[in-house]
């Protein structure tokens, strides 16, 4: 059985970062099993999503980005124009409140950038799970809706 893609979007201001996590990806992944697309801004990112959303299976969102005041409102933003997509939160801040708080607000998993260089498959599992549990959210609420059609 062929497996498509996964189509990720990475919003990440620092290029040394985006160059680090896309070879983390191909290296740590099956072949072609990961499809990376980079934008550098929360604009940029906005005019992608906005374009191509259906296409997109799941975020990678760096927190700080120089276009967005604060962690919130990176995550707020994506959220608000890409509410369907699952995001997982790449961070390289230790501040707890502040991860428990994207949590509670729908992040799908919180990734240290710290740790991704020494535990590469740390973030191919983020991407796995977060799509996993995304497909399980979206079949419940189907099968929700299909039994109230039928009552």
């Amino acid at each position: 059985m062929v497996m498509e893609a996964r189509q990720v979007t990475l919003i990440e201001d620092s290029e040394t970062d985006a160059a680090i996590i896309k070879r983390i990806i191909c290296e740590n992944s099956q072949p072609d099993s990961y499809r990376l697309y980079w934008c550098e801004t929360m604009f940029q990112a906005r005019e992608y999503l906005f374009a191509s959303a259906d296409l997109v299976d799941v975020i990678l969102l760096d927190l700080h980005l120089p276009d967005t005041l604060d962690g919130h409102d990176s995550f707020l933003q994506v959220k608000s124009f890409a509410p369907d997509i699952p995001v997982v939160v790449l961070t390289s801040c230790n501040n707890q409140q502040l991860v428990k708080s994207l949590l509670d607000m729908g992040a799908d998993d919180i990734v240290s950038k710290s740790l991704i260089p020494t535990n590469p498959d740390l973030l191919c599992r983020a991407i796995d799970f977060s799509l996993y549990r995304n497909k399980r959210i979206r079949l419940k609420n189907y099968i929700g809706v299909s039994e109230a059609h039928v009552r």
